[in-house]
C-alpha cells in the first residue's frame, strides 16, 4: 500500500471527498490521484491540517492511523520547542554577526584614521621642506 492509498483511507475515515480533503490541506486538486505522490511539503500540510493523523502510518503503514490525544500534544510540544530553539539560535547567530560587523567597522575606522594621519604627517613634512627651501 502506498502513501496516497493510506491517505485515501484517512479521507474516507473523515467522511470527506478527496477534493474536499485536498482543498482543506491546501494541496493541488489531483494530489491523491493514481501515479502521483505527495512530497514532504504536502505531507506537512496534511499534518498541520490534521494533527491527529499518525504520519508514520501514512509513510510506512506502521502503527494506528489516528494518534491518541496525548501523542498529539507531545508532538505539538516538540514542534513548538523545536521552533523556539531555532528562533533562539537564529537570534544568537544574528547577535554574533552584528557584533563581528561592529568590530570590523571599528578596525576599518582605525585603519582609515591611521592612513589619514600618515598622509597628514607626510603633507606637514612636505610643507616644512617647502618653507626651508628644500625642493620637493
Amino acid at each position: 500500500m502506498e502513501i496516497n492509498d493510506r491517505l485515501k483511507i484517512f479521507v474516507s475515515h473523515l467522511g470527506l471527498s478527496e477534493r474536499q480533503f485536498t482543498y482543506k490541506c491546501g494541496l493541488s486538486e489531483g494530489a491523491l490521484r493514481p501515479g502521483r505522490s505527495l512530497n514532504g511539503t504536502g505531507l506537512a500540510k496534511v499534518k498541520k491540517t490534521y494533527p491527529e493523523i499518525n504520519i508514520y502510518w501514512v509513510l510506512l503503514g506502521d502503527g494506528q492511523m489516528i494518534l491518541d490525544s496525548d501523542l498529539i500534544k507531545e508532538e505539538s510540544g516538540v514542534h513548538k520547542t523545536s521552533l523556539t530553539i531555532d528562533h533562539l539560535l537564529e537570534q544568537k547567530i544574528n547577535e554574533i554577526i552584528d557584533d563581528r560587523i561592529g568590530n570590523i567597522k571599528e578596525l576599518i575606522k582605525e585603519l582609515i584614521v591611521s592612513e589619514m594621519e600618515a598622509e597628514l604627517e607626510a603633507a606637514k613634512n612636505d610643507l616644512k621642506k617647502d618653507k626651508n627651501g628644500t625642493p620637493t
